[in-house]
């Protein structure tokens, strides 16, 4: 995965004019690119995570790493040996409340334009009643996506139906539908626009960029008193079966305070 237009193969030329996010990989049939909502890199503070190189388990200065079981623990690392880099949470075949999750410990002021996107699939087989796929911005992510107090984030909970949700610790806007059902063993890309202060725009394109478009928003006014962190999370409250999340890149950027 590269970012950029121009010379330069990682950002490219982009002060002053539009930064687009090109998505070219091995197997792919073409090169796809978007505009993102930003035209001059100095004003921004980027942050970019394509999993690739050595291995992290342990929380510390790249990431906090949650991996919750009573019993057995639950998979959360680099996968080993792939072209372009994964990370992936996988849960055990115990029946009981377990969670694997991954905060990287960022300050993206709510009070300022931020932006956020991932590159995720559902590993092998789909989510399932029980099962959660959490994936946003958060403010007091602990190890607990339902006890956030300040969210915005994307959801599959209990189907493979796409959901979104924010909450402002004074208006919690439940989760809704965006009305698109993903496939297991299908990338896809989601991201979070907060370039508008008072509107949150949820946003969706599929596994190479392609047909990007909003597919809800909620509403953003309280996020001024908080700052927020990127972070990805996979839960179930009983079962036996053993969900996994594969993410392939995470992306923020925010204004400079």
């Amino acid at each position: 995965m590269k970012i950029g237009q121009g010379t330069n193969p990682d950002f490219g030329t982009v002060f002053g004019h539009p930064f687009y996010h090109s998505s070219q990989r091995s197997g792919d049939t073409q090169d796809a690119a978007f505009p993102l909502p930003f035209t001059n890199l100095l004003r921004y503070s980027w942050f970019w995570e394509d999993f690739r190189g050595s291995s992290y388990t342990e929380s510390g200065e790249r990431a906090n790493v949650y991996d919750f079981s009573p019993t057995g623990t639950p998979a959360a690392d680099i996968v080993a040996d792939t072209a372009d880099g994964v990370y992936r949470l996988t849960l055990t075949n115990n029946s009981q409340v377990e969670q694997a999750a991954l905060d990287f410990g960022l300050n993206i002021p709510g009070n300022k334009k931020w932006w956020v996107g991932f590159r995720f699939k559902v590993h092998t087989t789909a989510i399932v009643a029980n099962e959660l796929v959490a994936l946003g911005l958060s403010s007091t992510f602990q190890g607990n996506v339902e006890g956030q107090t300040t969210n915005a984030q994307f959801l599959l909970d209990g189907s493979m139906v796409l959901k979104y949700e924010s909450d402002d610790n004074t208006t919690d806007a439940a989760a809704a539908s965006t009305g698109i059902t993903l496939v297991a063993d299908t990338y896809c890309c989601v991201f979070i626009d907060g370039t508008d202060t008072s509107r949150i725009s949820f946003q969706y394109a599929d596994s190479n960029g392609d047909n990007w478009r909003e597919v809800g928003s909620t509403a953003a006014a309280a996020l001024s008193t908080t700052t927020m962190a990127p972070y990805f999370a996979l839960e179930k409250t009983t079962g036996v079966t053993t969900p996994s999340l594969d993410v392939d890149w995470v992306i923020a950027v925010h204004e400079r305070t």
